[in-house]
């Protein structure tokens, strides 16, 4: 089985060195990505799932120790290694509660990264089959307080409400503020009182009712413009929330 790593360093030239010079195949590793800082490779993660991070401490954006914390809630089955430079080797040791597997001091030299490996190869690492199970049942776990929670969904409603035209998910959003799927949706319903995608389909309604009376739009047109797929699922969830269907409201409302 081969297994994924990410590197992570502000310093390109450690990154391609990392990358390029170092026996990864000899220990069943594949270098899938780097990344510049944490927040970049907090994206990266979520696209390829790594077995492994090697990350540098003292980066813009979002620093490694902050990495570390994120990838052990989100992907609780992630090790990471710390690159650190001597100083910072006390300020490294508070990361290892968040999985961190090792230390490797700049400049890293090959002898200290094989004996690093061999450790981490007979530790071993999670069957990807068990990873979204664990990361599923880590994140029920995972309840943020008030202030949080309305951070959550004030972005989510932002968003929405300037995005409606185009297609959205609750997995697009969930991968933005990094949270599961599963529990953003049962948050947002919480905080808000309806299920996300009836939030967006109000969102959308409401412009579609401006767009009946103050145009003269065809309706598939309307439709379309206010993000929905469909023209005879737009009639249904129209005539749902308004109660009445977009030709009937508009007659109604301008005769």
């Amino acid at each position: 089985m081969t297994y994924k790593v990410i590197i992570v360093d502000d310093e390109k030239n450690i990154r391609e060195r990392l990358e390029k010079f170092f026996p990864w195949d000899a220990f069943n590793f594949e270098v899938v990505g780097t990344a510049a800082d944490g927040l970049a490779a907090l994206k990266l993660a979520e696209e390829t799932r790594p077995d492994l991070v090697f990350t540098d401490i003292k980066m813009a954006k979002m620093d490694g120790l902050q990495l570390a914390e994120k990838l052990y809630k989100y992907f609780l089955f992630v090790k990471v290694v710390i690159l650190s430079a001597y100083n910072d080797f006390e300020y490294a040791q508070k990361a290892i509660a968040y999985n961190v597997k090792g230390y490797l001091l700049k400049p890293i030299m090959k002898n200290d990264f094989v004996e690093l490996m061999s450790k981490l190869e007979k530790e071993g690492f999670s069957d990807r089959n068990e990873q979204a199970p664990r990361e599923l049942a880590f994140e029920a776990q995972v309840i943020p307080d008030g202030k949080t929670k309305s951070k959550y969904v004030s972005f989510a409603k932002k968003y929405v409400k300037e995005h409606y035209a185009e297609s959205i998910s609750l997995k697009d959003i969930s991968k933005e503020i990094y949270i599961h799927e599963a529990y953003f949706s049962k948050l947002f319903n919480e905080e808000v009182g309806e299920g996300f995608n009836s939030y967006v389909n109000r969102i959308r309604i409401e412009h579609a009712k401006k767009m009946l009376l103050y145009t003269e739009r065809q309706l598939k047109d309307i439709s379309d413009m206010v993000g929905f797929q469909s023209h005879s699922y737009f009639n249904r969830v129209f005539k749902k929330i308004v109660g009445v269907s977009p030709l009937a409201f508009r007659k109604k409302h301008r005769t």
